[in-house]
């Protein structure tokens, strides 16, 4: 990436790092707290305010990303093709005659970015938040999501959490709500960290 970049700008001071490193400068800047990313993925670390920490392994998809998603899509497809959505509800979601089970199998083994697929089932509970198996099925993934950010991480690091990402901004109201439960803040989200990020390095380079 940086020999990329220096082909095209070649006096330009090039600093290539993780997608959490730039969460923690465009989110928390110097400030510490908990960075937390929520979209099709998950991930966290913390922040001293210099360095960032990752005790908590990053596991992906298959195994992890709870809250994520591509997780929340995941059991929204379970729940259908094992009847756990309230009838109505699940018409309202699928229409008439979906899901197909053959379809989404291929759709997802197919796809070049099966995250990306499961993920896309999570944004039709977005209108139907006022259904209670809405909001109980994306706050018990975030709950799942909590008791892994209590487990890795210390009180005095989670007091603060600083969040990026479609997931944890669509759904901020209910992330805050399951974090204050167990005594962490939702200081910040946004859908990206971009303009963050910009205004940490201007802030920088006029510095």
């Amino acid at each position: 990436m940086a020999h990329a970049i220096t082909r095209v700008w070649p006096r330009a001071k090039v600093q290539v790092g993780t997608d959490l490193e730039g969460a923690a400068l465009g989110l928390c800047g110097s400030e510490p707290g908990l960075v937390l990313i929520l979209g099709t993925g998950m991930n966290a670390g913390y922040s001293d305010g210099t360095r960032l920490h990752l005790p908590m392994p990053s596991l992906g998809y298959l195994l992890g990303d709870e809250g994520s998603g591509a997780d929340i899509g995941r059991h929204v497809l379970q729940d259908a093709f094992h009847h756990r959505i309230p009838e109505e509800l699940h018409l309202r979601i699928f229409g008439q005659d979906g899901p197909v089970l053959s379809e989404v199998l291929a759709r997802v083994h197919g796809a070049s970015h099966p995250a990306r697929e499961l993920a896309a089932f999570t944004a039709l509970l977005a209108p139907h938040l006022e259904e209670p198996y809405a909001r109980e099925l994306i706050q018990g993934r975030f709950q799942a999501l909590v008791d892994l950010l209590v487990r890795y991480f210390m009180p005095e690091q989670r007091v603060q959490v600083f969040a990026t990402g479609s997931v944890a901004y669509g759904f901020r109201t209910l992330l805050a709500a399951t974090l204050q439960d167990h005594g962490m803040a939702l200081t910040v989200v946004e859908p990206d960290p971009l303009q963050g990020l910009v205004r940490y390095h201007r802030q920088r380079g006029s510095a």
